[in-house]
């Protein structure tokens, strides 16, 4: 007979959480394409905090006595949290920013165009920046 060590024992017991957290990053992960580890790591300690958040949203749901069907999913709780944080910040581009940006000339021939971002309804009309669609 080997004792067990409470190191070992407590690791086991907690081990379905680790799990649980990979697999929910895995689904719905939040990339950066970089190779600086400190960018990668904020990033993935931001996705465990927006899954932790939205755990803790779908066990008050489940006790509120919402039926699981009707609770919102985790990559529409990210889309919801992120437009949410863009609209309470008020994050516009500056302007002088933003035309030094539409006048450079790309590097390449075969350069992907800029992506430009639709505004959600909310922002859009929010105080005299009226966005187009």
């Amino acid at each position: 007979m080997v004792h067990r060590p409470v190191a070992v024992k407590a690791y086991n017991q907690f081990m379905g959480g680790v799990d649980l957290a990979d697999r929910m990053l895995f689904v719905c992960p939040a990339r950066a394409r970089t190779r600086k580890w400190t960018i990668k790591f904020i990033c993935h300690m931001i996705g465990l905090a927006v899954s932790n958040a939205w755990l803790l949203h779908k066990k008050t749901q489940i006790e509120k006595g919402t039926p699981k069907n009707k609770i919102q999913q985790l990559r529409s709780f990210k889309l919801e949290l992120g437009e949410h944080i863009i609209e309470t910040n008020n994050l516009t581009c500056n302007s002088d920013y933003c035309d030094e940006r539409e006048d450079l000339d790309p590097k390449h021939k075969y350069r992907k165009k800029n992506i430009i971002p639709i505004p959600s309804e909310n922002f859009r009309f929010h105080k005299a920046d009226h966005l187009t669609v």
